[in-house]
């Protein structure tokens, strides 16, 4: 009977579980990203494919219908045919129309359907996406392979013919450069590039980049943007690869200036890859990451062109300080904010223009970081320093003293806290110009004595003011300083009411500096600065500064008889800039994306951007 029993049991069981059977249903395939490599000339075409999820066997055929070579030819647009197979347990139902997506290729394949069509650019052929300055958005172009060097891949872009914008022989050209000239220069002063592609070669792509040179009259060079160097799982619009746009038009009028703009970004290349990527993404103060570029250009013209040619950026750069032309430098306009005042458009000019002066933050950190390489113990290397600074995680205006403690010593810094003193000092040695020790370049700038269209520039020229008497400044951001006229009695007290950062200097035409603190500034000149050293801007309500900015005052006081060492153009005084330039108090900035992006966002800043925009996405930018 037990026997029977089981038995009975056993045939109960069976026929329940037969007749009521538990359904499965297979899961619809979620992998969409069908990895096939894009045809590359002479390399053998795969045939099939397979991840976790299904399986694929790869057709290819080429402009005339050729069958899959056995390698890829040159310059041939090629089409797979890609048949997938679900694996086990996955199915096709419920995929969407156009799902699958083959990275550089256009993809197309119908709903619930295995057969997928990609369609690639021309072997030697690549697609881009191009940041558009004019539409915030990016544009997708496609772009030739025309020279691999050693160091550099150049690519042109396409036009609507499918020709490249540029000629063989001038990508030639620059790939010589490139690889003769600027890479070792760079590198050597800056450290290596980080390269994320396997070839680990820098791509320069030659592109007009758009931007409002027809309207402005000025134009973007070039940019490097670190989403590049991320996969497109991360910033879907990245080309995945450590590369630089340089604009062709009119970039290509001065390839000079095109040479100066590929040695100015790839410095933004190389601390990315040196700070950024190692520091969770934490970035460089922008004032030291623009510094160092333009030191770039200075260490590209310096090695390559030891006789210096006067049209390169680098003696741009002096003129524009020493012209002035929106007297922003006189007001204290500088680069340790970036972004401020002088940039947005909230103060205008003589005629009632705004002004929009980006390029004295250009020239003014030229001057400094080539005062400290002037001082420093190791000359260029310098620079190096402070990116190893970057590297550790400081990378605010510590990395900078933190250097000069070590490499100059003779500033005199006690802590790399000490930014009061050497913000002051490199402000005193802009007037003062002395020949020895740090209140000075020690006549080492290069761009001086040199001549451009029958210009000679002499010396830096300081602008200081003669018709604010007494005048109580209220926008000294920090950083910025102003220089005013002591009258004949040679002292100056200034009334109370300064900020808290605000500290003044008085200095004698022999160069002797009087920086008291009980309130009487002897000598010919008074130097009144902000020696606040967090330059960070506030901007989660719109507003493009905040309390950072103090009031100060300036003396005013009518014109030195005396000159100061070297400068026999003291005599030059600014426009009058007065108080009814006040900005309101809840003044907007442009939203616009891209062009806050580019003029500056600091440390900590943060950036209200468009529906649909990657907040991460930024971009670095040399605009003549």
């Amino acid at each position: 009977m037990k026997r029977f029993f089981l038995g009975v049991s056993s045939l109960v069981l069976a026929v329940l579980f037969s007749s009521c059977p538990m359904e499965v249903k297979d899961a619809v395939i979620t992998v969409h990203d069908i990895s096939l490599n894009r045809p590359a000339t002479g390399q053998s075409p795969v045939t099939q494919i397979a991840n976790t999820q299904y399986t694929g066997r790869v057709e290819w055929k080429d402009e005339v219908g050729g069958t899959t070579p056995d390698t890829f030819k040159a310059y041939t647009k090629y089409t797979a045919t890609i048949t997938l197979t679900p694996k086990s347990g996955y199915t096709l139902d419920g995929v969407a129309a156009n799902f699958f997506t083959v990275n550089g290729a256009t993809t197309t394949t119908s709903a619930k359907n295995g057969v997928v069509t990609a369609v690639f650019p021309a072997t030697g052929e690549i697609g881009f996406y191009v940041i558009n300055f004019r539409t915030d958005s990016y544009d997708s172009i496609n772009a030739k392979l025309l020279v691999e060097g050693v160091n550099c891949i150049i690519y042109a872009e396409l036009d609507a013919s499918g020709n490249p914008t540029v000629t063989e022989s001038v990508a030639q050209g620059i790939a010589d450069e490139y690889d003769n000239h600027i890479h070792a220069q760079i590198t050597g002063a800056f450290g290596p590039v980080k390269h994320m592609t396997a070839e680990k070669k820098v791509t320069l792509l030659l592109v007009d980049i758009q931007d409002f040179y027809a309207e402005r009259g000025t134009y973007t060079a070039g940019f490097f943007t670190y989403p590049d160097m991320m996969s497109k799982s991360i910033e879907p619009m990245s080309n995945e690869r450590d590369m630089l746009y340089i604009d062709t038009n009119p970039g290509f009028n001065n390839m000079a200036t095109a040479y100066d703009t590929v040695a100015h970004e790839l410095q933004h290349l190389i601390n990315f890859s040196n700070i950024n990527a190692v520091n969770g993404g934490k970035e460089m103060d922008l004032w030291i990451n623009e510094g160092l570029s333009t030191a770039a250009e200075y260490i590209y013209n310096s090695s390559d062109d030891p006789d210096f040619n006067p049209s390169d950026d680098p003696y741009f750069y002096v003129n524009y300080f020493n012209r002035d032309p929106d007297k922003t430098i006189a007001m204290g306009n500088n680069f340790f904010v970036w972004y401020g005042l002088w940039e947005n458009g909230i103060f205008n000019d003589t005629a009632g223009k705004p002004i929009y002066d980006s390029l004295t933050n250009y020239a003014t950190a030229y001057l400094f970081f080539q005062w400290l390489r002037i001082h420093a113990d190791n000359d260029r290397l310098i620079y190096k320093d402070i990116i190893r600074e970057g590297a550790t995680g400081t990378t605010d205006y510590r990395a900078v003293t933190r250097t000069v403690q070590s490499r100059i010593p003779g500033m005199g810094l006690t802590s790399d806290t000490d930014w009061e003193k050497l913000i002051k000092t490199w402000l005193l040695a802009n007037l003062i110009q002395s020949s020895t020790g740090v209140m000075g370049y020690q006549d080492k700038i290069p761009e001086i004595s040199k001549k451009e269209n029958g210009e000679k520039i002499d010396e830096l020229s300081i602008t200081y003011l003669t018709d604010k008497v007494n005048t109580k400044w209220n926008y000294f951001f920090p950083g910025e300083g102003v220089y005013s006229g002591i009258m004949t009695t040679g002292s100056y007290t200034p009334p109370s009411g300064s900020g808290s950062h605000i500290k003044y200097v008085g200095i004698s035409n022999d160069g002797s500096i009087d920086a008291n603190t009980a309130g009487g500034y002897t000598g010919s000149f008074l130097l009144t600065f902000n020696g606040n050293p967090n330059n960070t801007i506030a901007d989660t309500a719109g507003h493009v500064y905040d309390s950072s900015y103090e009031a100060g005052y300036l003396a005013g006081s009518g014109t030195p008889t005396a000159k100061i060492g070297k400068l026999k153009a003291l005599s030059r005084t600014a426009a009058a800039t007065t108080e009814a330039y006040t900005p309101p108090a809840a003044q907007k900035i442009d939203t616009n994306f891209i062009q806050r992006r580019l003029n500056g966002a600091q440390n900590g800043q943060t950036i209200i951007v468009p529906p649909g925009w990657n907040p991460n996405a930024f971009v670095e930018f040399l605009g003549q």
